[in-house]
């Protein structure tokens, strides 16, 4: 009985948490209360036919409701130092790291993550993170150990702010990825979700999540060390350890519609040498300073239709110049704007919520400068939010998305049979259409005091242990 009212008191918490608007650790214990009583009197009354029974029987309800608050306290308050705890870089062979900066929107077939597959495995596509975790084995455990003891440092900050429920606990996760000592606010600064898998020299494996603010020259040169290295993009971009055999088909969109091209497997196995390449020369300073043009579906085909599955996908960037030659050399697109000259029409939709109101505007021109004009600064978003800048904060570029604008971009071009469509982020610049600047980028009334936004006091911990 004991056991179903502890599993109860957890139950109506974390119930009433995330079913709240507030999501805070008050609604939290009150959804703790009303659960473990309830099922305490359903029981009782249960058991003995009488409900007055119930309030002779309190022995178990202090049991359950001690064992439950010990569990509730062990959890957020990390009492027994679960997030703080990390190995001696000493007894470490290898880390398995994986971030959510660039290159985090790519996916594998299952059975790339297993080492040794069988005939006949299940499929099913999973994120690179799951393939990070499984194949990515770092050596440079020095730089992988400042990145992951800040996020220790910053769970702790964490949990102690669930005491006074500030909103760096909010909805469960810390909102307080950034320490007040790092970076100097002039330097640029990314917010990521770290991932790490320590493989032990014993055999073990830890795993282990953070937030972390990446940013102030130890952090960013510890980071940019791991980024750059082969090692880590062996680990975080699956396509270029893909069999050849799984990809005999590529597709994409793009403005002038969805091209799709069969592939034999010199072409395939061409197409993989040349991102490879292309990716591994590629530097974090570089692919922070652009965005992909492209992201291409690498498929295995059959000639039934159906059977046709997406396997691997891959972000090709402007200075890829080795994948750029073997598309252009295959008459493919390099662009997901491939037929641009062609548009006879434009349309940039808008749609701004508010509450349970949401409001719709549009925005359209024939006219070939204001369309160039807003393409230039349009990207879809299965290309922004999986870049590097879609994470950096500061004076980053202004986006729609800040504004609460989601975005939509409708192109008609000559001779097309449909309409495309694509969900976008439009970048400010000041030659975009006037409209457009209105419609994506409404004015906003700033708080007075931006304090208020976070508040409390964030420290408790300067240091994690090691062990």
């Amino acid at each position: 009985m004991t056991l179903i009212m502890i599993t109860a008191s957890i139950g109506g918490g974390l119930t009433l948490f995330y079913i709240s608007n507030t999501q805070r650790l008050g609604i939290f214990i009150f959804g703790m209360i009303c659960g473990i009583v309830v099922v305490h009197f359903v029981i009782e009354t249960i058991y003995e036919f009488d409900f007055k029974a119930s309030f002779g029987h309190f022995a178990s309800l202090g049991v359950g409701a001690a064992i439950s608050a010990f569990i509730f306290a062990a959890c957020v308050f990390d009492i027994f130092g679960f997030e703080t705890w990390q190995p001696m870089p000493s007894r470490v062979e290898s880390v398995a790291f994986a971030d959510s900066l660039g290159y985090h929107g790519l996916f594998c077939p299952y059975y790339a993550t297993i080492d040794d597959p069988t005939p006949g495995t299940w499929f099913y596509t999973v994120d690179n993170d799951e393939f990070a975790l499984s194949k990515m084995k770092l050596t440079d455990i020095e730089n992988v150990e400042k990145i992951t003891r800040q996020g220790a440092i910053n769970a702790s900050k964490s949990h102690k702010l669930a005491l006074t429920e500030e909103p760096g606990f909010y909805m469960g996760y810390s909102y307080f990825a950034e320490d007040e000592d790092q970076g100097n606010g002039n330097e640029p600064s990314y917010d990521a979700i770290v991932k790490v898998k320590w493989k032990m020299k014993n055999g073990k494996e830890i795993t282990r999540k953070y937030d972390v603010n990446i940013s102030g020259d130890e952090l960013l040169t510890a980071y940019k060390n791991i980024y750059n290295s082969e090692e880590y993009k062996l680990g975080k971009v699956p396509v270029i350890s893909a069999d050849s055999a799984d990809i005999s088909k590529i597709r994409c969109e793009t403005v002038g519609g969805t091209y799709n091209e069969k592939l034999d497997d010199d072409m395939a196995k061409g197409l993989i040498e040349a991102y490879k390449e292309d990716v591994m020369n590629q530097t974090f300073d570089e692919a922070a300073a652009e965005l992909p043009s492209l992201e291409i579906s690498c498929i295995d085909y059959a000639d039934i239709v159906y059977d046709e599955t997406e396997k691997y996908n891959m972000f090709v960037y402007p200075s890829f110049k080795k994948t750029m030659e073997f598309l252009a050399k295959h008459d493919a697109p390099t662009s997901w704007r491939d037929g641009e000259k062609d548009i006879i029409k434009a349309t940039v939709g808008t749609i701004i919520y508010n509450g349970e109101d949401a409001k719709e505007d549009y925005w359209t021109s024939k006219d070939l400068d204001e369309i160039t004009a807003a393409m230039n600064y349009s990207v879809p978003e299965s290309i922004y939010y999986n870049t590097i800048q879609s994470d950096l904060n500061g004076d980053s570029q202004d986006v729609s998305t800040m504004h609460g604008a989601n975005t939509t971009l409708s192109v008609d071009v000559e001779g097309g049979k449909e309409t495309q469509t694509f969900g976008i982020v439009m970048l400010f610049d000041d030659s975009l259409p006037q409209r457009v600047k209105e419609m994506c980028f409404p004015k906003i009334d700033e708080p007075e005091d931006s304090s208020s936004v976070r508040g409390g006091t964030i420290g408790w911990m300067s240091c994690v242990s090691n062990g």
